[in-house]
């Protein structure tokens, strides 16, 4: 039966929904794992601070409490959107002249914060509202079918990008060049965000938020509403404690593969390739499983395989640095299960009139909760450099210990989900 998700307009806003997600996955692509860690540690900075760097996008969070303002204010939806997610980019993109700037390392360290901050500041105050615009040409009885069809053409082309990029940086950097793949980088990233902008202007710009969001609209009710609401309070913990697990270990292990575990930026990139195939095959079928079961159900699941992963990474160590390459394949099979589970979860607990608002406050606490517990990553990975990578006398590195606390973490929210967000079905209104 035909449906107004079949016409032409909403086929293309869909199909430019996802091309705009594939090219904004290359950007941060730029900016993260061992190409930050090169870029930074080039620059200067130490391995905490290249953590925490590392771990400023899920801080970035915070930000996202702004489009409970924007939500309620902008009347073009379109132009806001492309404003905000062009500014994220071409932000980040610019942190490929820090080499270049005649300052003090002191100076290089802020301006790599503030930069990272500035840019997920755009990022963190438009995704809720991108997210919600452009779902709405989906059909709600696929979304996670969708969701694993946009994301495996992000894996299909991260996978080609990333092997590309390592091959041609582990060339500059073998000819004692790396400082020229920079510059190479930052005239990729220009074409990658002007692709991008031509993606979104091909999404349809008549949509507007639900009434709940709208400019009149009052905040203390949806408030009140979201705070007696006992699912979405579970989805919040849910986002703490799974954010927590993620910037506990994942911004410090740049740093790992490429010293303690002698890998190259290229061998880095392969097992990267390897995991995201791994992402690709299982993302349709984790998707179907998510809309036939709930996606409550699928979290679970993901979040098993990623206690496995911080397990292998546990074991990781110069003697069988393999297991790195095992923590990078469960890390991208859990991910399958968990990225866009984590998104579409919110429909089955806010309404949709508070859909923006509760996935601000929701990914606001998280990140919060986030960065802290990247801090306090960093702390512990200073502390066990300092005397001789040992802790209470064992002989250990920082990120072992690190991936020990994500592993307990990632166990304790997988019961969690269990007891309290296991659901046979999920709604599929909004």
């Amino acid at each position: 039966m035909y449906s107004e998700f079949d016409s032409p307009g909403y086929r293309r806003s869909r199909n430019a929904y996802s091309w705009h997600c594939m090219l904004d996955y290359f950007v941060s692509i730029l900016v993260s794992d061992v190409y930050l860690f090169k870029l930074l540690s080039y620059t200067g900075l130490s391995d905490g601070n290249i953590g925490l760097i590392a771990s400023l996008g899920t801080f970035s969070s915070f930000f996202q409490l702004a489009s409970i303002w924007l939500v309620r204010r902008i009347r073009n939806v379109k132009k806001w959107v492309i404003t905000f997610c062009l500014s994220y980019q071409l932000i980040l993109i610019s942190l490929y002249f820090l080499p270049f700037l005649p300052f003090a390392l002191p100076v290089r360290t802020v301006f790599a914060f503030m930069g990272v901050l500035l840019a997920y500041f755009f990022s963190g105050a438009i995704s809720t509202i991108l997210f919600q615009w452009a779902n709405s040409y989906v059909d709600p009885h696929q979304r996670a079918v969708f969701s694993a069809e946009k994301e495996m053409r992000s894996l299909l082309g991260g996978m080609i990008f990333t092997f590309l990029l390592g091959m041609v940086m582990d060339r500059f950097e073998l000819a004692g060049k790396l400082v020229s793949s920079f510059v190479l980088t930052i005239c990729l990233g220009l074409f990658i965000s002007s692709m991008s902008f031509i993606a979104l202007m091909n999404i349809d710009g008549n949509w507007q938020p639900k009434a709940g969001a709208s400019r009149g609209s009052a905040l203390g009710p949806m408030f009140k509403a979201l705070a007696r609401n006992r699912p979405f309070l579970h989805v919040v913990v849910l986002q703490i404690f799974w954010t927590c697990a993620q910037c506990m270990t994942v911004g410090f292990l740049g740093s790992y593969k490429s010293k303690e575990l002698m890998y190259s930026i290229g061998a880095i990139q392969i097992f990267n390739i390897l995991g995201n195939a791994f992402r690709f095959v299982l993302s349709k079928p984790l998707g179907k499983f998510a809309d036939h079961t709930s996606y409550s159900k699928c979290i679970e699941f993901g979040l098993c395989i990623a206690a496995a992963g911080f397990l292998a990474a546990v074991l990781a160590s110069p003697y069988n640095r393999w297991l790195i390459i095992v923590f990078t394949l469960l890390s991208s099979i859990s991910q399958a299960a968990l990225s866009s589970n984590l998104f579409n979860i919110m429909y089955d607990v806010v309404p949709p009139e508070h859909f923006v608002q509760a996935s601000a406050i929701r990914n606001c606490v998280g990140g919060v909760f986030g960065f802290l517990a990247s801090l306090a990553g960093s702390r512990v990975l200073t502390y066990v450099q300092d005397h001789g990578n040992a802790f209470l006398g064992f002989p250990v590195y920082g990120q072992q210990l690190l991936a020990a606390a994500s592993f307990l973490l990632c166990i304790g929210t997988a019961l969690y989900v269990h007891k309290f967000l296991l659901k046979k079905r999920q709604m599929v209104s909004g």
